[in-house]
């Protein structure tokens, strides 16, 4: 029985991809279906990596405008105390002034160093009106 069934596929002018999809996986339909497939996939890929880039940059644009940010502060803070602390009477500026911007550099900290050095500063020019 096996003898006949195999020597009818082999004597028969038909095989399995004369039917149906096999037809189509040998025609030129497959190949152009295989190339839009492999076109989806890249561009999929495509657009994920431009997006994790994006992320990226961003994440890093963040990191710049808050080391910029935290240079500011640090920079304002050392003219406020400089030009509260300054030899030259002119030059210094008056206590409730140095008082009021040191508090709102207080108020700007972000991180507990930027806070921690906003009240030693009041504390220190404190302990100097003190010891005038």
């Amino acid at each position: 029985m096996l003898t006949a069934v195999l020597l009818q596929a082999a004597t028969s002018p038909r095989s399995y991809f004369d039917y149906g999809f096999g037809r189509f996986l040998v025609s030129p339909g497959a190949g152009g279906l295989a190339v839009l497939v492999a076109a989806i996939i890249t561009g999929a890929i495509a657009i994920w990596a431009a997006r994790r880039v994006s992320r990226d940059a961003q994440a890093r644009l963040g990191l710049d405008r808050e080391s910029a940010r935290q240079a500011r502060w640090w920079e304002t803070l050392r003219w406020t105390y400089d030009r509260a602390t300054d030899a030259r009477a002119e030059a210094r500026l008056k206590p409730d002034v140095v008082m009021s911007l040191v508090d709102a550099l207080g108020d700007q900290a972000q991180t507990d160093t930027e806070l921690a050095a906003a009240i030693s500063v009041l504390d220190s020019l404190d302990d100097e009106r003190d010891a005038r």
